[in-house]
């Protein structure tokens, strides 16, 4: 999966879930390593 498709669909699901932006967060910095 592209990196762009995957921000698009992982930032779409944060405007939706909403409260739950941090999680989804944290397990972006453990795939994506953040230097």
């Amino acid at each position: 999966m592209g990196i762009e498709s995957f921000a698009y669909f992982f930032f779409g699901n944060n405007v939706i879930i909403g409260p739950h932006i941090r999680k989804q967060l944290r397990f972006l910095k453990e795939i994506v390593p953040i230097t």
